[in-house]
């Protein structure tokens, strides 16, 4: 009997600590996404696991802040097949596709989305724009596209002349 009972103290204790280790942990990742420190919070995330849906909702919009379109993806794709996600969940979804260039996939959320959502502007204008991305993808002879030498892979934008230059802001770093 003494046995039973340091048994089931001990588990209800260790059972305890991990409820509330993992509550705390949720906690911290929280509060690192609301401090937008994406990336300590995808860190902590990932510590978590997925352990809710809340918590891989933040996690995938951590992602998609920092830019890596294709963690986020991944992630709300389980989010939108996942019992407990909402309208919005499926419109970041669809936004996420049409940004890594899978055009008739989002169309297809973005279509979902707009049909329960009727009265959000974002789902008509969508609807009144359907297949638009169509036009977009064929050549216009008005417009050319070059590279530019001073084009990086990182964040580069504004550019703006001021007396006789072009200045522009950029994630670059050790350049001035």
């Amino acid at each position: 009997m003494k046995t039973v009972l340091l048994f089931l103290t001990i588990t209800f204790l260790s059972v305890t600590t991990f409820a509330q280790d993992a509550t705390g942990k949720t906690k911290k990742a929280n509060a690192a996404f609301e401090n937008f420190s994406y990336d300590r919070a995808i860190e902590r995330y990932n510590e978590l696991g997925s352990s809710t849906i809340d918590v891989m909702r933040k996690e995938a919009l951590s992602y998609w802040r920092l830019n890596n379109t294709e963690e986020a993806e991944l992630l709300f794709k389980d989010i939108v097949i996942a019992e407990g996600h909402n309208a919005e969940d499926e419109l970041n979804y669809a936004l996420i596709l049409r940004s890594n260039g899978k055009y008739e996939e989002s169309e297809v959320w973005m279509s979902r989305y707009a049909n329960l959502n009727a009265n959000d502007l974002r789902g008509s204008l969508y609807m009144r724009e359907k297949g638009s991305y169509q036009r977009l993808l064929r050549e216009n002879k008005d417009f050319t596209i070059n590279n530019l030498d001073i084009n990086s892979e990182q964040q580069d934008f504004s550019a703006i002349f001021y007396k006789d230059q072009i200045v522009f802001a950029s994630s670059r770093e050790g350049v001035k």
